[in-house]
């Protein structure tokens, strides 16, 4: 963008703040809800659409991953968020996080399909995308008939048992023989 256009947004941007915070406000939301590309050095083999989830260090956004002969399928990306304190020691924990998944196949435990780096060298998780509603969602829909909560539940605990499992039993091999 070249400096004249810089200058020009900036003096938009005054306007706006002066005579109407609110549209200013709204515009500003906007422009922060558009994910930035991932690395538009490169093709890209990612495309992001929207934030879909946010934690306490990481983000999930909706994608879709290209690949050769028109290949496409829905994705979901987890990032480290930006506005981190350490967003390095954020970013070990995604990759440790995406080792310990990677190892796991159950149905009720999402998979990590792969692991990237950004322009700027920031590790990106690209995960299985199931498409639905969220516990919070669903919650705020009113209270949840008890037959509906107890199979969430029973689901929920399957997945945590074969993830408690699966970190026993990786516990095992690593013990020295007898």
């Amino acid at each position: 963008m070249t400096t004249n256009r810089i200058t020009r947004l900036g003096e938009i941007g005054a306007v706006l703040a002066e005579r109407m915070p609110n549209v200013l406000d709204a515009v500003i939301t906007l422009l922060e809800s558009i994910p930035p590309a991932l690395d538009p050095a490169r093709p890209e083999r990612y495309e992001l659409t929207r934030k879909i989830g946010s934690g306490g260090q990481a983000e999930v956004l909706l994608g879709t991953v290209r690949g050769a002969e028109g290949f496409q399928r829905l994705v979901a990306v987890k990032r480290v968020r930006s506005d981190l304190v350490n967003p390095a020691r954020s970013a070990v924990d995604l990759i440790n996080e995406a080792h310990l998944a990677s190892r796991l196949s159950h149905p009720n435990v999402v998979s990590v399909l792969d692991v990237d780096h950004d322009k700027a060298g920031q590790p990106f998780l690209v995960m299985e995308y199931v498409d639905g509603i969220d516990l919070g969602k669903l919650l705020e829909t009113g209270p949840v008939p008890h037959s509906i909560a107890i199979f969430i539940v029973r689901e929920l605990l399957a997945g945590l048992g074969y993830i408690h499992e699966s970190r026993n039993q990786s516990r095992d091999r690593m013990r020295p023989g007898p």
